[in-house]
C-alpha cells in the first residue's frame, strides 16, 4: 500500500513536473511579448501630450494614434489579466509540487521506516528460528544420552540378574540340603 501511495505520488510529480515547464516556457514566450509592448508604452508615456501636438504628423496621423492607442489598451489589459491569470496558475502549481515532494518524502520515510520494522522482525525470526534448531540438537544429543544410558542400565540389569541367579540357585540348593539333613 505505501509503496503504491509513493508511485502515485512520483507519478504526480512527473506530471506537475512536466506542467510548470510547459508553462514556464510558455511565459517566457509571452514575456518577451509582452516586454516589447510595455517598452513602447514608456516610450508614449514618456511623451507628453503636448509633444504629440507639436509633431510634424498630421491631423489624420495623430487622430489614427489615439484611437489606435484607445483600441490596443483593452487589448493590454486583458493581455494583463490573462499573464496574471497563467503566473498565478504557475505558482499554484509550484505550491503543489512542494506539497506533493513533503508527500512523497513522508510516504518513503514512511516506507522505509515499514522495511526497516519488517528486517527486525525478519531478524527476529531467524534468531529464534536458530534458537528453536539449537534447542532441537541439544535435545536430540539428551534423548541419545539417555537412549543409551538406559541401554547401559538394561545391559548392567540383566548382569546383575544373571549374576545373581547362580547365586540364588546355589543357595536353593544349599537351603535343600540342609532342610535334607535336618529331617
Amino acid at each position: 500500500e505505501a509503496e503504491q501511495a509513493v508511485a502515485r505520488l512520483a507519478k504526480r510529480q512527473g506530471e506537475i513536473d512536466q506542467l510548470i515547464g510547459e508553462r514556464t516556457i510558455a511565459l517566457g514566450k509571452r514575456r518577451a511579448e509582452m516586454a516589447g509592448l510595455l517598452a513602447a508604452l514608456e516610450r508614449l508615456a514618456l511623451r507628453p501630450p503636448e509633444a504629440l501636438l507639436a509633431e510634424r504628423k498630421t491631423p489624420d496621423d495623430t487622430v489614427s494614434a489615439v484611437i489606435l492607442l484607445r483600441a490596443i489598451i483593452p487589448r493590454i489589459d486583458a493581455a494583463a489579466a490573462a499573464l496574471k491569470t497563467e503566473i498565478d496558475d504557475l505558482a499554484a502549481l509550484r505550491g503543489e509540487a512542494t506539497k506533493n515532494a513533503k508527500q512523497v518524502r513522508d510516504a518513503s520515510t514512511a516506507l522505509k521506516r515499514e522495511q526497516q520494522n519488517l528486517q527486525a522482525m525478519l531478524g527476529e525470526k531467524t534468531r529464534l528460528e536458530s534458537e528453536r534448531r539449537t534447542a532441537a540438537q541439544a535435545n536430540a544429543t539428551q534423548a541419545q544420552k539417555l537412549a543409551a544410558q538406559d541401554k547401559n542400565l538394561h545391559e548392567l540389569l540383566e548382569k546383575l540378574e544373571a549374576d545373581h541367579m547362580p547365586r540364588e540357585q546355589a543357595e536353593n540348593k544349599r537351603l535343600e540340603h540342609q532342610a535334607g539333613k535336618a529331617s
